[in-house]
Formats: C-alpha cells, sequence, structure tokens
C-alpha cells in the first residue's frame, strides 16, 4: 500500500484548526500574509479530490465577528456546531448555513458570555455537546452552557484552577469530569456537574 502525503500552503502561520463531523470541511484560524497583524476571521475550506486523486482546497465561507485572533476551534461531531475562542476574550458557537459555494457564507453563531477578563487561549465541545470549557490567560476556566431563556450561551467560571494561563482542556466521555492544562506545569481535573 503506496500512500502520499498531500501539502497545502495557506495565507499566514496556522493558530488553530478543526474538522468537521463527516471530515469533507476544515475551519482554519491563520494569521495574515505579511504577519504583521492578525487574521480575525475563520475559513471553511471544503476538501475533494480531483478524478486524477489530487487534493482540493476550496474556500466556501468566511466567519466574522471576533476583534482579535481566533485562538481555538472545535466543530462538535454531533450537532456539527463550530466552537470559537480568541484573544478579545469573546466566543463564538454556531453553524455555517447558506450555500456551499457562498465566498460570505453567513454564520448562525450565538453569543457566548465567557465573563473573561484576559484572552481565551482554548476550547473544547463536551462529549455530550452541552455545554463547552474556555481555558484562558486569566489562569481561570470558563465552562459554558446554554441558557434557554436568555437565548444564549452563559458561563460559570472554576476560579483559582491555575497559577498561569490554561492552554489546553479535555474532557472526560461521561461530559462531567475536565481535566485542564497550564503553563504552571500541572493538570489539574474538576467536577463540571451542572444541573439540567
Amino acid at each position: 500500500m503506496t500512500s502520499s502525503v498531500q501539502h497545502t500552503r495557506l495565507p499566514g502561520p496556522i493558530q488553530a484548526i478543526a474538522w468537521n463531523r463527516d471530515c469533507t470541511s476544515i475551519a482554519v484560524s491563520h494569521l495574515s500574509n505579511d504577519l504583521s497583524h492578525a487574521s480575525h476571521d475563520v475559513i471553511i475550506y471544503e476538501i475533494t479530490f480531483t478524478p486524477a486523486g489530487q487534493l482540493s482546497w476550496s474556500k466556501v465561507a468566511v466567519l466574522k465577528g471576533h476583534e482579535q485572533l481566533v485562538s481555538g476551534l472545535h466543530w462538535a461531531p454531533g450537532s456539527d456546531q463550530i466552537l470559537s475562542c480568541s484573544y478579545d476574550r469573546n466566543a463564538f458557537g454556531g453553524r455555517v448555513s447558506g450555500p456551499p459555494a457562498a465566498a460570505q457564507g453567513p454564520w448562525e453563531k450565538q453569543m457566548v458570555i465567557t465573563r473573561l477578563t484576559k484572552g481565551a487561549l482554548c476550547v473544547r465541545w463536551s462529549p455530550s455537546e452541552t455545554k463547552f470549557a474556555i481555558g484562558s490567560a486569566a489562569r481561570v476556566v470558563s465552562v459554558g452552557y446554554y441558557d434557554k431563556e436568555s437565548n444564549w450561551w452563559a458561563c460559570k467560571m472554576i476560579r483559582k484552577a491555575h497559577e498561569s494561563s490554561v492552554v489546553c482542556v479535555s474532557w472526560h466521555p461521561n461530559s462531567l469530569l475536565l481535566a485542564t492544562g497550564s503553563t504552571d506545569k500541572r493538570v489539574r481535573l474538576f467536577n463540571a456537574y451542572m444541573d439540567g
């Protein structure tokens, strides 16, 4: 069996990347061409193969909304929702809608009330996809859940989680335990149970 590696050069260094549920599309956040300023958008590329078996990438949507570099992406496999977080302390959850060929396809995004005081660095849906975790430079973790009354995602804070920036989060398959990693050289486990 032979395999070939396909190389594609994007316009700048990659900051965050996520596959959709059927691996036909990929969401990418990258720096701009001149590296002097960051891109604030998430670019959705559709991946196809030519009749000759060559990999082909085509830009199908640009998701706008952030004001600073998008630092984290996660695409939920079950609900097919994209979750993004940024140095601007904001996060958005939602779906890409409209025809795939729309170069500026709309993003049906929902606001996330992160309550962060410093940049968001990483984000991850729980396996149940009913909540998510956001790691922050503020040394805290926000655990988000959907508030039906307000029609937005609200967050509860796990304070005093670490002594430095939280740079990675990972859920246990039961969606109750949350592991966090930090530049303080520690991994911590938290109970992220929420009523309802």
